[in-house]
């Protein structure tokens, strides 16, 4: 008897190694997926095509478009657009000729793990109609997901990659302000790395958290959840907010007080779109270049450049224009209502002659009490709702982990590099 029982043991224990030997060793299944990515791909791009050789779809969309225009600032080009809506669509049509070419191009054809990402996510589609429990096999392969994410997020090249495309393609476009830029990429994407890397050291609570493993087998293991602050809540950190700048206060020429912080913010806001709209054309020729030579086929570029090179550039002035600095300053906390009268009140010659003052006297400021103010919190619920309240459900309580963990993080950082001057220097000051 006892033999009979060894020899079971040994049996399973092979079997438990053999299941983790083949999982380990075999991430994304060989076998082809009936109704793979690329062919759903394929039927997205051909009725995309079949919908814009339907002359009745084509006015419908302009009539649509054509209402929307009035709301906007920029009503007349707008309408000068859609009246020409179908010729910038028969521009489209060469690229949309051969679909398995787009799917191909874009990386979802002949790309095995993208069909493990598609099947996962169909199991949470039926999951989120209680339709059944997780089964085993997803529970696996999101772990196994979650490991090759952790590999490519502990990657030093990986790691540099993103910070050269951040550093090329968004501090590059920035002027005056590309080492300012260079200096937030540089100093607070390794700090989102570590705890991005932070959370996916457990894969099994990762998945037990988006629901791919069921947490009644998870050995203890209970899925997070994701808290949205209430309104009340999110008032009560502004209005501290509002209280932390008025504490960094100056005064215009008519003695007037407002923030400092306000003060700065409007100006590298004015800056930054001045900048990008005397530069539109070299950021349309940038984006031209990797649209254009990175993304579609060859046959395809000449007309690509084309078009990009006719519209591109109006597109992005008319973008930049949208936004003003007072708007970008209110929607960030950075400027409180108080100080916008007394903000209009600075000349030219003056905002250029204390930005450099002001900014160095913010900097002591918040070297000596950001880390404990209220920002932690605002932090925290800015970047929630920027990030994670948009994401699927199965996704959120990951993603608000991560935020939670993140704006301490930042909030101590800024504060260390605000003693150092960094801020200042990055701004040439």
């Amino acid at each position: 008897m006892k033999y009979f029982i060894l020899t079971l043991a040994v049996l399973g224990s092979t079997l438990a190694y053999s299941k983790q030997n083949m999982l380990d060793t075999n991430r994304v299944q060989a076998e082809v997926i009936e109704n793979s990515s690329c062919e759903e791909c394929e039927n997205v791009i051909k009725r995309i095509s079949e919908a814009a050789k339907d002359p009745k779809k084509i006015e419908e969309l302009k009539i649509v478009l054509g209402m929307m225009c009035r709301e906007t600032s920029y009503a007349d080009e707008c309408r000068l657009f859609v009246s020409q809506l179908d010729k910038f669509i028969d521009k489209l049509q060469p690229f949309l000729k051969n679909p398995h070419a787009v799917c191909t191009r874009l990386h979802i054809c002949s790309n095995k793990k993208i069909d493990s990402f598609r099947r996962i996510l169909l199991e949470f589609a039926k999951r989120a109609q209680k339709t059944f429990d997780a089964p085993a096999i997803v529970c696996d392969e999101c772990q196994f997901v979650v490991k090759e994410l952790k590999t490519v997020v502990e990657d030093k090249k990986s790691q540099a990659e993103a910070r050269d495309f951040l550093r090329e393609n968004v501090c590059k476009s920035l002027g005056q302000y590309r080492g300012f830029c260079d200096l937030v990429v540089d100093e607070y994407l390794p700090q989102f790395i570590q705890e991005l890397d932070a959370i996916l050291q457990d894969p099994h609570q990762v998945c037990v958290d988006i629901k791919a493993c069921n947490s009644a087998s998870a050995q203890g293991l209970k899925a997070r959840k994701y808290v949205e602050a209430s309104n009340e809540e999110k008032e009560k950190v502004e209005n501290e907010v509002d209280a932390f700048w008025n504490g960094a206060a100056m005064k215009n020429n008519k003695g007037q007080t407002l923030a400092m912080s306000c003060f700065e913010c409007k100006f590298v806001v004015e800056d930054m779109q001045t900048d990008m709209i005397t530069n539109r054309k070299k950021l349309s020729d940038d984006v031209r270049d990797f649209a254009c030579y990175k993304i579609v086929t060859a046959n395809m570029t000449d007309s690509c450049i084309d078009f990009l090179d006719l519209y591109l550039p109006t597109v992005i002035q008319m973008t930049v224009e949208q936004a003003t600095p007072q708007g970008v300053c209110l929607a960030n906390k950075c400027c409180p209502a108080s100080s916008v009268a007394p903000l209009r009140d600075f000349t030219f010659q003056e905002i250029q002659a204390e930005k450099c003052p002001k900014m160095m006297e913010l900097e002591t400021y918040l070297s000596s009490n950001l880390v404990g103010s209220a920002m932690e919190k605002f932090f925290e619920n800015s970047l929630t709702e920027t990030f994670c309240s948009g994401l699927l459900s199965f996704f959120q309580p990951s993603c608000q982990q991560i935020m939670s963990s993140v704006a301490p993080r930042f909030v101590s950082l800024t504060a260390v590099l605000a003693s150092q001057n960094k801020f200042s220097q990055a701004m040439n000051c």
